[in-house]
């Protein structure tokens, strides 16, 4: 059996600490960023979109087979970051005009498309609250877990932080 000068270590994780030591700049996100403005990158994916067939027949494709379109602006904005083209604030301010420009690629190819956006219509509006539940949607009895919660809250009623008794539960001396 042969002996060894180093001690072996268990795992090949990195050492505690040394995160601290390394370049930070070894990722492009960590490296300031290739475009700087709104206009600049919207004119970069557009350019990229509408100049290479290629990636315009995968966008068409993509929209035709039913991905949202906000699935597809999203993945775009995040590859962008992380090849750090632009930080996620100029992402963020893209997104709608890069969404628009998707959606009238679609229009203009003829194909049915999902923006990927809920317009969920349940939301309690001012006609709601006058005519009350029973109008909408929104079921005004309450259903097995909603019952089953009630019966739970009943059997064990709650206490106070830390398991104190509640105020009702204090003892009241009225004289002092």
């Amino acid at each position: 059996m042969e002996l060894s000068d180093t001690p072996k270590r268990g795992n090949d994780g990195p050492i505690p600490g040394e995160n601290f030591t390394s370049d930070t700049r070894n990722y492009p996100w960590h490296r300031p960023p290739e475009i700087t403005g709104v206009d600049e990158a919207i004119e970069y994916l557009g350019n990229k979109i509408l100049t290479k067939k290629k990636v315009r027949n995968g966008l068409i494709v993509m929209m035709d087979m039913g991905t949202p379109i906000a699935s597809i602006t999203e993945t775009m904005i995040l590859q962008g970051v992380m090849n750090g083209k632009w930080t996620m604030d100029i992402g963020l301010l893209i997104a709608g005009p890069i969404a628009r420009l998707l959606e009238m690629m679609a229009k203009d190819s003829k194909i049915e498309y999902d923006m990927g956006i809920d317009e969920d219509e349940s939301v309690p509006s001012k006609y709601f609250f006058e005519k009350g539940p029973s109008s909408s949607k929104i079921s005004p009895k309450p259903g097995k877990l909603e019952k089953q919660a009630l019966e739970d809250i009943k059997s064990n009623p709650p206490t106070g932080g830390l398991g104190a008794p509640m105020e009702e539960e204090l003892p009241v001396d009225m004289e002092n």
